[in-house]
């Protein structure tokens, strides 16, 4: 299976990502940012796969808040990244997202298994050096003013 092999992976090379051990009967596998209301997600659909960054609070609010805050530094962050990203502010529905695609990836294909979980760890690894370098998944509550203790 896909996600067994990526959590194979994702153990051997990135084991701060998860501590998951069986893999998801879904099309995506999810890990925490560390913040609630944010994880990261690897996908595949039948358009290919997907590397993303989700905001997923319960309040949509929230996630339109953390997604313009990271969108005001898309510069940064697609710099530190490598190439452009697909900014999807997802208007009228509760998430957001900021993703990579790999189109036409067909994960049925078991011979190409190895290039695809290549890109997705390359992908989630270069996505959260560029959050990283801004500080970050976004915090909407946070004072711009820094704190005088």
């Amino acid at each position: 299976m896909f996600w067994a092999r990526w959590i194979e992976l994702v153990h051997q090379d990135r084991p701060g990502w998860s501590r998951a051990t069986r893999p998801p009967k879904d099309s995506w596998f999810t890990m925490t940012t560390g913040v609630g209301g944010a994880t990261y997600s690897t996908a595949f659909t039948r358009q290919g796969l997907s590397s993303e960054l989700v905001f997923d609070s319960p309040d949509p609010a929230t996630n339109s808040a953390r997604f313009e805050i990271l969108e005001a530094q898309k510069e940064r962050v697609e710099e530190t990244y490598g190439a452009a990203l697909d900014w999807q502010p997802l208007p009228g529905r509760k998430s957001a997202r900021v993703a990579e695609y790999f189109g036409d990836a067909d994960v049925s294909v078991r011979e190409e298994w190895d290039s695809y979980l290549s890109w997705l760890l390359d992908r989630q690894t270069r996505l959260r050096d560029a959050l990283s370098a801004v500080g970050g998944v976004p915090d909407p509550g946070a004072s711009a003013a820094p704190s005088p203790w």
